[in-house]
């Protein structure tokens, strides 16, 4: 989701070496250490965390098992190493095998269901499957039934960004703000503000990503 190409990964560096640069003139941000701890979901992910976790004890090429752990990480506000593990089964497995294993699941899942880990399944899958305009769907309704859930909230904001929707993606970066201070939200309204032209804002939002910045460029 945080896909990041080339050009884009100058951008950013460049940004970074303005705010190293800058960064006497601004005061530091203030921020909440935002992981496990706040989790704004009615699913207990930790236990979900756990129970994938065993699972791959015994075979950690387990492709239900690794789509779940990703998942719980997400929804646990580790984002970065959700797809870390993501790019982790692309490793050992093709697109189309994933579909086979997953679509079972999804099948006849739609935007009016209220299985909150099958609407999960549903916009993660389309994301691996680069299908942006339908992870956004379900996406959407996972904020619905949980709206104070930051992590599916920057997800979303996220898929905006892949779809060049930035006045969409900037709206719900806010209300994830609005929430819970965190550094994502930070870092997309910071891409966002630089692909429409506003680089003083991008800086300012750059700054308040910290070192998510530098750590999405790696990844």
């Amino acid at each position: 989701m945080l896909d990041i190409n080339i050009a884009n990964r100058k951008i950013l560096n460049i940004l970074i070496l303005l705010f190293l640069l800058l960064g006497f003139l601004l005061q530091p941000a203030i921020l909440n250490p935002v992981y496990g701890n706040f989790v704004y979901s009615k699913i207990n992910w930790d236990e979900i965390l756990k129970e994938s976790q065993y699972i791959l004890e015994k075979n950690e090429r387990d492709i239900l098992a690794n789509f779940r752990y990703s998942i719980a990480l997400a929804n646990l506000g580790l984002i970065l190493e959700a797809f870390e593990n993501f790019d982790y089964i692309k490793e050992f497995i093709s697109l189309s095998e994933f579909n086979a294993t997953i679509n079972p699941y999804i099948k006849g899942v739609d935007e009016k269901s209220e299985d909150v880990i099958l609407l999960n399944y549903a916009a993660f899958a389309y994301v691996i499957n680069g299908n942006y305009n339908n992870s956004v769907k379900y996406f959407q309704k996972i904020i619905e039934i949980e709206p104070a859930n930051i992590w599916i909230r920057n997800l979303l904001a996220a898929a905006y960004l892949e779809l060049s929707d930035y006045n969409s993606s900037k709206r719900e970066a806010r209300k994830a703000l609005e929430i819970k201070e965190n550094k994502y939200s930070h870092l997309i309204l910071a891409i966002a503000y630089y692909r429409t032209g506003n680089y003083i804002n991008s800086l300012l939002e750059l700054h308040s990503a910290g070192d998510l910045a530098r750590k999405v460029i790696n990844f």
